[in-house]
Order: structure tokens, then sequence, then C-alpha cells
């Protein structure tokens, strides 16, 4: 697998800090191939009184934390393996069929290079943290941007990571003597944590952005992730505010074009990735040029409706020794030159209203979260045909509260299919995931919706306990 993601300003700021960013990227790729719970950081280090003698510097260690993200992770990988540990996308590659029969190993190098990059872009924000802690040669407010954005990366990390492992080393400083002793802490304890950090942000984050792209955390991204905790967390009328905030912002609005949403510097894409050649490492490996490689299980194809335009834009196929195989196609470009570029999709407001639309239900509001259902689907809707009279109809508002529910799970299912990790962290959270056990080939287990914990990770700390269910 070839990760090809950095991170980007623009041009002309870019070429100003590049000598900069060479720097703390070879500070921080050296520091990320090493696992941070497991050994000493490297001599090499990020040594806050050099790198944060100036703007460019602090600038140029923030671009390293945005591309040790980008480079393992909220790429394809958490997409993939959890796609097809779900009920959403079949193996023909031999690379990802342990998740896709639920039989992952101790010393699988995939999961093992998950854990370890998101704690490697963890101890870097850490490390930006502790470097904007009495720092005189920065201004207030630019400090203030800074650490914003850093606990804002930092909370997406643990989100991340609480809800692939459970409970999780929760490590907020690089003392990696005792990080490297550092037992798993309470799920609810890491929410904790997150929701602290994410509050911080908003208040620290302007929502303007940066830069004249969407590739860096301001308030607004902040907003969008704490509403997608506090709904994990069925904190349902917090969960309503903070989509609120984000869905009333002028400066976002659904793309009436579904080929547009993955676009770069689209108006509902609240924050993204920036891509160094124009497409995703994602459509790469899941664009088959001859046979397939990744492809959508029978039962969520079937699962979808007459009429509904993410078939046609999202979703593509191949015909393949008598078989039509169906496969993602939300992202597009694969290598193909373009004069379009496709930056990779963090957070975007159709999120925002299935959040919103799933605490209203839950809070008793039921209609005004069919609305919210029915805005999607409005979008969705293909133009009345012969073949197709009344295409995806609106949702009635007087559903009951299971169905508006299970609705509610139809649109997310949908809307989200193989993007980000929503899927199948929407099984867990909503006690989902054992319905589809009669999908899944081999032995199903539900006790294993975790993911192990690294065998290398357990051996080098020893106050790790392994997940249920994994020897």
């Amino acid at each position: 697998m070839k990760f090809k993601y950095t991170i980007a300003f623009t041009t002309s700021f870019a070429e100003s800090i590049i000598k900069y960013i060479i720097v703390i990227c070879v500070i921080f790729s050296t520091c990320a191939c090493r696992k941070l719970i497991e050994i000493a950081p490297p001599t090499g280090q990020l040594i806050p009184e050099k790198v944060f003698n100036d703007e460019k510097s602090a600038t140029a260690a923030m671009a390293g934390l945005y591309l040790t993200l980008a480079n393992f992770s909220a790429t394809s990988l958490p997409v993939i393996t959890t796609s097809c540990s779900a009920d959403e996308l079949i193996d023909y590659t031999d690379s990802y069929t342990d998740y896709y029969t639920n039989n992952i190993k101790v010393d699988d190098a995939w999961n093992d290079l998950i854990w370890s990059g998101y704690y490697s872009t963890i101890y870097n924000a850490n490390a930006i943290l502790e470097a904007l802690e009495n720092n005189s040669a920065l201004s207030g407010g630019f400090k203030t941007q800074i650490s914003g954005e850093a606990l804002f990366i930092r909370a997406y990390c643990y989100f991340q990571l609480v809800n692939l492992y459970g409970d999780i080393p929760l490590l907020t400083s690089t003392k990696v003597n005792l990080n490297a002793t550092t037992p798993r802490t309470s799920t609810s304890i890491v929410y904790t944590q997150i929701i602290s950090d994410l509050k911080n942000a908003q208040g620290s984050l302007s929502d303007a952005y940066v830069t004249k792209e969407r590739v860096r955390a301001n308030k607004s991204a902040a907003t969008a992730l704490l509403a997608r905790i506090y709904l994990y967390n069925k904190k349902w009328e917090d969960a309503e505010t903070q989509a609120t905030a984000v869905i009333n912002n002028p400066q976002y609005a659904l793309c009436t074009d579904l080929d547009s949403v993955f676009l770069a510097n689209n108006q509902e894409s609240i924050l993204q990735l920036w891509v160094q050649n124009g497409y995703t490492d994602l459509a790469a490996q899941i664009i088959p040029s001859f046979n397939p490689l990744l492809t959508y299980i029978p039962s969520f194809i079937d699962s979808l409706e007459p009429g509904d335009k993410r078939q046609e834009k999202w979703i593509d196929s191949l015909p393949y020794n008598g078989v039509t195989y169906y496969y993602p196609y939300k992202y597009k470009l694969n290598g193909t030159p373009t004069s379009s570029s496709e930056y990779f999709v963090v957070m975007r407001l159709a999120e925002l209203y299935l959040i919103r639309a799933e605490a209203r239900i839950n809070n008793n509001k039921i209609a005004d979260g069919v609305k919210d259902l029915n805005i999607l689907r409005n979008r969705a809707r293909q133009t009345p045909s012969i073949s197709i009279p009344n295409p995806l109809p609106d949702l009635p508002l007087n559903l009951s509260l299971n169905n508006a529910l299970a609705a509610v799970a139809k649109e997310r299912k949908n809307e989200l299919s193989s993007e980000e990790c929503h899927r199948w962290f929407d099984l867990k959270r909503t006690g989902g995931i054992n319905s589809i056990s009669s999908q899944k080939p081999g032995n199903w287990r539900a006790n294993v919706s975790a993911y192990p914990v690294p065998l290398i990770e357990i051996s080098a700390n020893p106050t790790l306990v392994q997940n249920p269910g994994y020897n």
C-alpha cells in the first residue's frame, strides 16, 4: 500500500516555509515510524525551544502534524478495514480478508499500523501543545490558533482509537517513560478528554479557514466533531445544538451535484485532507482496472431504493466472468490527469443533518428529525421517469420512534457508505452489529467487535491487557 498524502497551504505560502516543513517532517516521520508506547523518542525529536522560535517554524510543525495524520490513516486504511469488517465491502485482494471474515490476528500488520499511526499523531500533537506553553516568541492569537488545531487533531485521533479498540491508553504528554507504562483508560474518561479538547478548540479557532483551502481545522470542524461525540454518547440536546450551529453557518451548503461532494474545497466539506496528486489512495485501491478489488456485498446493493441518485453517482460496476460487481465510486480520480482534484473528506455537512435527525428523533422530536432526513433524500432524488414515477419519496413525518430510528440508520448507511469508519462505528454504537452475522463468512463473534491491541504493543507495555476474544 502506498500513502500519497501531505498537507497543503496556499502555493506561495507553502513555498515560503518548505524548508521548515522538510525539517519538521523528517523529525515527525522518524517519530511516526516508532511505537509511541513502545520505545523512547529518537534523538531528533521535536525540540520546542528550537522549532517554535517564530511563526514560520511553528506553522511548519503544524504542517508536519497534518502530514502525520494524513500519511497513514485518515486515508484508505481505516476506511477499508472497517468497511470490510462491517456489512459493506468484500475483499478480493486477499489483503483484508481477516477483516471481512472477522478473524483479525493480534500481529496483523494493518491493525498495528492503525494503532501506531494514531498514537504517533497524538505524540506530535502533544509535542506542539507543550511547545506552545510559556512561549514568548509567538503572538497570542497565533498560539491560540495552533493550539486549537492540535487539540482538534488529538481529539479526532482519540475518537478513532476508542471506537476501534475500546479502552485505550490516554496520553496527554510526551513523557515517554510514563507513556510506556500507561495502562488502558476507560472509554468514558477518554471521551471526557475528547470533549474537553474540542471545547477548548472551539474557543481557540476562528470560523474562517487559515488558507483559501479547507484543509486545516476551524471552529466549525471542532463543532462538527463535538456534535458527533455527543451523538455517540447519547447527549441528544447537545448533539442537536452543535449540529445546528454548523448547519446554520452560511459558509456551508449541501452540494446540489453529487459529483461535487468529494472535490477539493467544495461548499459541503467542513474539513478535508489535501492530496498531493489530486486523487486519493482510496480510489486507487478500490477502482478496478480489470478484476474486482473491493466491492459491495450483495445485500448492500439489494437494500438500495429505486430512484436514488447516490446509486448512479457514488457506485460503479464491473462485469467480470459473467458476474457484475459493484464498488464505491465516491472518489473517482485514480491517476488519470484531470483539471479537477479530489481531497479526502474528513467531515461534511450531510453528516450534520444525519446527526441532528438522530438526536431529534431520540429526543422525541420525530417530525423535525424526519425533515432532516428528507433534506438528504430530496438531494438524492432522481427526476421522475416512466420507469420510476415516484423516485425516493419523502418519509412521512408521523413515523413511530422505532421506524424513524430505522430510517436514520438506513440514510446513514446510504449517505456515508464506505466513508471514514461510519458504518462500522454505527453498528457498534447502536447494537446492530450482530444483525450482520448472517452476511459474513467464518465464525462471527460479537465480542471481537473491538479490534485487538497489537501484540507488539502488549509485548512492550506489560500494563496493556488484550481485548476479549483474542489469543
